[in-house]
């Protein structure tokens, strides 16, 4: 019997449900998920199914389930629940994930031993000030905090000092010559990158109630910045091939010396337990021996007795298991099965079956993986409008308690808050006032990043409580710069025109504003820009094109236009008043200043945007910011 005939027999049968169409699945899936929320809350959702895909073409999971998602209505704390219970998945295999990534350092320079005992000396004498000023600081803000909130007093201000000698003394202690080399956490080396190390689940609750894009991943990881997400899943995948081929390379050597030693039986676990460690995360039960007994098939594959009807066994079994548990109507690792099956009959006529092995297993590894994230994403679809009712209370949460364990500091959130408060000059305090002072440091903040020559703005310049919107503030600010170089060249190309005697009637002038913008998008830098939009202005002027400027003083001008950032300039203008706009709250068009009528629909879109963040903000962090606020 060949490998195909053997794989046919293992494949379930189908069922009545192979004849079920859309709108009957989706009644059944959503009875069977009713069925569990009433009997075990959300927290159970794969207790005890029987939600079998029969069929060999999955389709894709979100389209069955958004149909019901408007359907399944939850309590506030079974909202809660399944919120955790998401992130409590999420928090392992982003652990996991972090555990793999390499550490990151710059390296060191060599210098002379007496240039380095000095250097390190002024470096030393510098970080004991900024530490007992950073302290210090800590300390006048747990006071407002405490003063604000009714917490329990704090320590008196003397022990800050004492506090910070001790804390330095043991770090010299603990600090060794030899570990000067040695490369930091791959967890540091993650906040390094992305700017902060909070709460997982705070990430979590954040991204869904400002993000409605959002959508787990199998790596765990909450990188909203596309470069990050490259660079981390570059090094993930890296650690994957490694692995792989270490795997592969014990079989060959296993086989070869028909031996298993702890060595080459250590790296077979590793894989094999990372396997049992995910199946058992879908089905809800330990994997211990058996099919994934690392021993048992060392000893199996040193004796020559390990053949494709084994490695059948093993990759049948796991995805079984992990499909008889899936609540998905057709989980993904059932069609890999089929193709796998395939192939290992291929890998058996090539005499490849070890090496093949390897990659199968790892295979399996990353389907199990994408498995249980589809099934992640399926529950997110279903409860997302019951996390929107408690998302702001659930982040609240995970903020007051990040204060509290000083896992998020407040300097820079105060200072900022403080500064449009005074700026503001509100008599009293309010769930009024405190809006109308948000919104203001919040405008303040977007027109100082949109006018600051910078390529992005890093989490370390932004106050604390905002790094988890390091890419969205970025977007915002790439986005007013846009609008505001595009309207400026707008003005000063239309001021130009009319000096001639040429005015544009509306349609020309939609034309003019939208070439401009399409150009900003395309141009690789001012001097392209300049020379583009110089041509427009000489099309536009047609047969009074002699009346124009020279085209380098009209180069000339509109590069200043574009590139000056002085407060009398074009762009800074339009940049103070396109955030003027968009942090409006409920932005109109009445909220859009005449002079941006070129770009209105632009900025009510943009507007939109940051109104919804706003929000958000001023829902969840609303005690926080008006602790500090009363507390100056």
């Amino acid at each position: 019997m060949c490998i195909r005939d053997r794989y046919q027999r293992r494949v379930r049968g189908t069922t009545h449900r192979d004849n079920m169409n859309q709108d009957e699945v989706t009644r059944h899936i959503q009875t069977r998920l009713m069925s569990f929320m009433r009997t075990n809350g959300p927290n159970q959702l794969r207790e005890d199914s029987n939600l079998q895909s029969e069929s060999t073409a999955p389709t894709s999971p979100r389209k069955s389930w958004n149909r019901v998602s408007d359907s399944i209505a939850l309590t506030r704390q079974q909202s809660v629940e399944a919120l955790q219970s998401l992130a409590d998945i999420g928090e392992v295999e982003r652990q996991r994930s972090i555990e793999r990534l390499p550490s990151i350092e710059r390296v060191r320079q060599s210098n002379p031993r007496h240039q380095l005992n000095r250097l390190s000396d002024m470096m030393q004498s510098r970080a004991v000030v900024r530490k007992r000023i950073r302290a210090l600081r800590a300390f006048r803000l747990q006071r407002r905090l405490a003063n604000a909130t009714g917490s329990p007093q704090l320590p008196a201000s003397h022990l800050v000092d004492k506090e910070l000698e001790h804390q330095i003394e043991q770090q010299k202690k603990e600090t060794k010559p030899e570990e000067h080399n040695k490369s930091p956490s791959s967890g540091n080396a993650l906040r390094r990158m992305v700017g902060h190390d909070l709460p997982y689940g705070w990430q979590i609750s954040h991204e869904i109630m400002v993000n409605d894009q959002f959508e787990f991943s199998p790596d765990g990881l909450v990188l909203e910045d596309p470069v990050h997400r490259r660079f981390v899943r570059l090094f993930l995948r890296a650690a994957d091939d490694k692995q792989q081929h270490s795997l592969a390379a014990a079989f060959t050597e296993i086989s070869t010396s028909s031996s298993a030693t702890p060595e080459l039986v250590e790296v077979v676990e590793r894989s094999l337990h990372q396997v049992a460690d995910v199946l058992s995360g879908i089905t809800d039960s330990a994997q211990e021996g058996g099919f994934l007994d690392a021993s048992y098939i060392c000893q199996m594959i040193s004796q020559q007795a390990y053949g494709p009807e084994q490695l059948l066994n093993l990759i049948t079994h796991v995805c079984n298991q992990a499909a008889d548990a899936s609540i998905l109507e057709a989980p993904c690792v059932i069609q890999w099965l089929q193709d796998a099956g395939e192939r290992i009959e291929h890998a058996v006529e090539c005499c490849q079956l070890l090496s093949f092995a390897a990659i199968l297993i790892h295979e399996l590894l990353s389907q199990l993986k994408k498995l249980r994230t589809d099934e992640m994403n399926a529950r997110l679809a279903i409860f997302r409008p019951a996390f929107k009712n408690i998302g702001a209370e659930f982040e609240r949460c995970q903020v007051m308690k990040a204060v509290k364990t000083g896992e998020l500091e407040l300097e820079r959130t105060a200072a900022w808050l403080d500064e449009a408060w005074n700026a503001v000059g509100a008599s009293q305090l309010s769930g009024a006032a405190m809006v109308n002072t948000h919104r203001l440091a919040m405008q303040t903040l977007i027109q100082r990043m949109a006018l600051e020559n910078k390529r992005s703005i890093k989490a370390a310049k932004l106050p604390e409580i905002l790094v988890l919107d390091v890419n969205r503030l970025n977007e915002f600010r790439a986005e007013v710069r846009s609008l505001s170089v595009g309207v400026a060249l707008f003005t000063l190309a239309t001021g130009i025109l009319k000096s001639i005697g040429v005015t544009l009637v509306e349609d020309r002038q939609k034309w003019l504003q939208l070439e401009i913008l399409e150009e900003l998008s395309t141009a690789r830098n001012s001097d392209a820009l300049s020379q583009a939009v110089a041509i427009m202005i000489q099309v536009a002027a047609s047969d009074k094109l002699q009346n124009l400027p020279s085209q380098d003083k009209l180069i000339n001008a509109l590069k200043n236009a574009s590139t000056s950032r002085e407060a009398r300039g074009l762009r800074a203008l339009f940049t103070k008043r396109i955030t003027a706009a968009i942090v409006c709250l409920d932005i109109t068009p009445e909220h859009v200043h005449s002079s941006l009528r070129s770009i209105q629909e632009q900025v009510l879109s943009l507007g939109s945007s940051v109104d919804k963040l706003l929000k958000h903000l001023e829902q969840a962090y609303a005690q926080l910011y008006i602790a500090l606020l009363g507390s100056m």
